[in-house]
């Protein structure tokens, strides 16, 4: 979905426990038309997590949305579920996400918002930051 309002930039490293990974960029064939390129909130909170922390990662990371809320859950990775007796399992992480143009690491840490607003403001104010971007200010 990132690759709708980037242009080829780095959505995020990959980096892999046992040394495999890379650097995954938008794809440019995917980019929405001139049009739609328009100002940008994404509205994050300490429950979103994994997909919605990888979009809103790679919007803040190249400059092209503002977040908004609070910091999310730090769920950016990958993981392999191991069986163990009796039905229960282990989820061990084999691949940590990190910022695509940084390399900041986020996962266990959370993605902190360019703007602070609790749940209650943070539609208004992304509202109100989008609306100064359009006018110009």
């Amino acid at each position: 979905m990132t690759s709708m309002f980037l242009n080829g930039e780095p959505t995020l490293t990959q980096l892999g426990k046992t040394g495999n990974g890379g650097t995954m960029t938008a794809n440019r064939d995917l980019r929405l038309p001139v049009q739609y390129q328009l100002p940008m909130a994404v509205i994050i909170n300490g429950k979103s997590a994994s997909g919605s922390e990888v979009f809103a990662l790679a919007l803040k990371e190249n400059k092209r949305a503002t977040i908004v809320g609070q910091k999310s859950l730090g769920c950016l990775g990958a993981e392999s579920s191991n069986p163990l007796p009796g039905g229960a399992s282990i989820h061990v992480t084999v691949m940590e996400f990190v910022g695509g143009v940084t390399g900041a690491k986020y996962n266990n840490v959370g993605i902190p918002p360019d703007v602070q607003a609790d749940d209650a403001t943070a539609v208004a104010k992304a509202i109100e930051i989008l609306q100064q971007k359009i006018a110009g200010g």
